[in-house]
């Protein structure tokens, strides 16, 4: 029997073997890996437990199935939450902020990014510190931001090279070192670092990596132009892809090939891998890729389709709640940090109670915020909040307006008053607020009539009470951009203090994210609005389309195509019941000296009142078409006998006796109308109308304005 120490390092032994195979082969890992949860919980091994579960959220984001990593990290750092700070809640923050970048969820990405850095940095762990860089420099690299990206890089494969780092993390830099310099244009050092990466993905066995690389020189060779080397890169890249089950990579590659070889295989290859791995990113590109290729083709229908699939998933990618997820995790951070610095605030000789209400308020602003989506009164509830705790004669929210170079206060509030939105210069000389926006940090002024000149040329006086004597504003960043700022004064001295700040800072993080909620909230709105129309539009087009392709233009009877497919369908009918049908071919009688005499105008008007009355003369059973000219066939669908037939062709010539109206003239208009019946006919559909046709022609060789039944010779 195996102790219980025996097996705790076997688990160990296991879990260390399972991470160095997990790249080359994630789908074994995985299975190993759930194995180890099992043996450490009957063996009550915490550490076990929670390092099979991290193994297998990596080996899930390894094989794209990234909803269930996450679920499996976030419960995870629930269980961390409580506890000291170790290695292994940077692993956690790390492998979630990846989660969320392959699942283009930027801000959650870069969220946990930051936080995966700062406490790494906080430990002195290198190790975790290179790692995280790594992921955060292919953040910036993903948001097209490749110059950073490049610099980030560069500095990155300095200190890894130094360090001597694993030969795993030296491979994905140098990997993503080439792919900035292939999006900067450099395409030789490109492919000198992708070969340099892959030589090294080769000796250390990663498949994924490799398969990665491969696919980079792919698109490299594509781009320079050498397509069948560019072929050969991806064939090997999917081949190693279906090896370790990387259909996350595989669809990426059927989307860029479709789009090079012009081939909707590939981009229903990609829709398919999409739903695979529940990638909803994949799934809206292959749809726009589909819809696009349908446009082109003219099949509209399909076009709209994938349009609508396509827009429903990004809609979704977009949508409110989404981001609302995001801001709630970003107020339950800084309520932790403020909950952490009530030590510092100790050592400043504030009282603990003073900095719990600090926080306290900051919760009740953020949720009440939160569950706005109008930025006035987003605004009026944090002035509300802040008057309850310090004071506050005058409150401003600035807006930066940096296409017109102009700040624009949004909210503000003096001496409870609201007072009307204005406008002024954003020059960092012009006001309290350009100078925080432009120098891109706070600005605290304890006596502001001795010390404005250091910053503004000139004081501002806003509101018609009395001058406010200390300042402090805020600049307000969201996602590294300035977008504006908020300020509060007071009609004392030294009003405010560095608790004011911190305060305010944090304040300005969560405002930004309300701010840009509300923002996006009126842009979804209105992309509703655009697409539902362009939807309308698209409908009313594919109707009209419809219409052409299946109706005469100038009668609004349906055409030869329709009639054929009809009469086909209809004997198909006829020959079961044991019924009959007739087709009528009907041709005008002296229809040209109408044209010549009134001009093709009154001929026009003439086919549709005749039209008009072909339709008049049959049953709703029966169908009326055009086929071109002066022609008309109608099929008579059923009939008890050629002779009910004959009745409904003498009613048509009846029909016809009189004349037809068309402005001040009477025209008369004759016809000639052949017969051909079925079964009694045991033919074809063209050969009927063939026939009807026949018997028409020799009503018109004859006293034309007459009937005749086809007659075999």
């Amino acid at each position: 029997m195996i102790s219980e120490t025996d097996k705790t390092e076997y688990i160990r032994d296991e879990l260390i073997r399972i991470w160095d195979s997990m790249i080359a082969d994630p789908q074994a890992a995985l299975t190993d890996s759930q194995k180890m949860e099992q043996l450490s919980r009957e063996a009550g091994f915490e550490k076990g437990i929670n390092d099979s579960r991290f193994y297998q959220s990596w080996c899930l984001i390894f094989l794209s199935r990234l909803k269930e990593a996450v679920e499996i990290l976030n419960d995870l750092a629930v269980n961390f939450k409580d506890q000291p700070l170790s290695e292994d809640n940077i692993k956690i923050l790390n492998a979630l902020g990846v989660a969320y970048n392959d699942l283009g969820d930027n801000s959650n990405a870069f969220f946990y990014y930051s936080r995966s850095l700062q406490l790494s940095r906080e430990a002195g762990l290198l190790e975790r510190e290179l790692s995280v860089l790594n992921n955060m420099g292919g953040y910036y690299l993903s948001n097209e931001n490749y110059e950073k990206a490049l610099n980030h890089f560069l500095e990155l494969l300095d200190k890894a090279k130094s360090s001597e780092q694993s030969k795993e993390l030296l491979s994905v830099v140098l990997s993503n070192t080439g792919q900035c310099y292939f999006k900067l244009g450099n395409l030789d050092k490109a492919e000198k670092f992708f070969q340099e990466s892959r030589n090294l993905a080769r000796e250390i066995h990663s498949g994924i990596n490799e398969s990665e690389i491969l696919f980079d020189l792919g698109k490299l060779c594509d781009k320079k132009g050498l397509h069948k080397e560019a072929q050969s890169y991806f064939e090997q890249s999917l081949e190693l892809c279906r090896q370790i089950d990387n259909k996350r990579l595989e669809c990426e590659i059927y989307l860029y090939r479709g789009e090079m070889l012009h081939d909707l295989s590939q981009f229903e290859k990609a829709l398919e891998l999409s739903k695979e791995i529940d990638s909803k990113q994949f799934y809206m590109e292959a749809c726009k890729k589909l819809s696009s290729h349908y446009e082109k083709t003219g099949d509209f229908k399909e076009a709209f389709r994938y349009l609508d699939d396509g827009y429903n998933i990004e809609k979704e990618l977009n949508s409110i709640a989404a981001e609302k997820k995001f801001h709630n995790l970003e107020m339950e951070y800084e309520i932790e940090r403020n909950r952490k610095n009530a030590e510092f605030f100790k050592t400043q000789n504030i009282e603990l109670k003073e900095s719990l209400n600090w926080m306290t308020l900051l919760n009740n602003i953020t949720k009440e915020t939160f569950a706005s989506l109008d930025t006035n009164s987003i605004l009026t509830k944090v002035f509300e909040n802040i008057n309850l705790l310090m004071e506050v004669t005058h409150f401003h929210v600035v807006f930066h307006n940096k296409k017109e170079k102009t700040l624009q206060i949004v909210k503000a509030f003096e001496n409870g008053n609201e007072i009307e939105p204005f406008s002024f210069t954003d020059a960092p000389g012009g006001s309290f607020a350009g100078w925080s926006i432009h120098n891109r940090q706070e600005l605290l002024i304890s006596d502001i009539e001795n010390e404005y000149s250091r910053y503004i040329e000139k004081r501002a006086v806003y509101g018609k009470g009395p001058l406010a004597r200390s300042s402090l504003t805020v600049p307000i960043f969201f996602r590294n951009d300035e977008v504006g700022a908020i300020a509060i004064l007071s009609r004392h001295k030294n009003a405010y203090k560095n608790e004011h700040i911190h305060f305010l800072k944090s304040l300005a993080s969560f405002l930004s994210i309300a701010i840009d909620n509300s923002r996006n909230f009126e842009k979804v709105k209105e992309l509703n609005r655009i697409i539902l129309q362009e939807k309308d539009e698209l409908e009313a087009a594919n109707k009209k389309i419809m219409e052409l392709a299946t109706h005469d233009n100038l009668t609004g009877l349906i055409n030869r195509r329709v009639l054929y497919e009809l009469l086909e369908a209809s004997m198909e009918q006829t020959r079961r019941r044991g019924e009959v049908l007739a087709v009528l071919f009907i041709d005008l009688d002296d229809f040209k000296p109408i044209n010549d005499t009134y001009g093709h105008n009154i001929g026009d008007k003439v086919l549709q009142k005749v039209a008009l009355k072909l339709k008049n003369a049959v049953r709703t059973t029966d169908s009326v078409a055009r086929i071109g000219g002066d022609e008309f066939l109608i099929l008579l669908n059923p009939v008890k006998s050629k002779s009910e037939a004959r009745k409904v062709s003498e009613k048509i010539l009846k029909l016809m006796t009189d004349d037809i109206d068309i402005e001040d003239y009477k025209i008369h208009v004759g016809m000639s109308i052949g017969i051909s019946t079925y079964p009694e006919e045991n033919t074809t559909a063209e050969q009927l109308i063939i026939n009807a046709d026949s018997a028409m022609y020799r009503i018109k060789k004859g006293n034309k304005n007459g009937i005749g039944f086809f007659e075999k010779t």
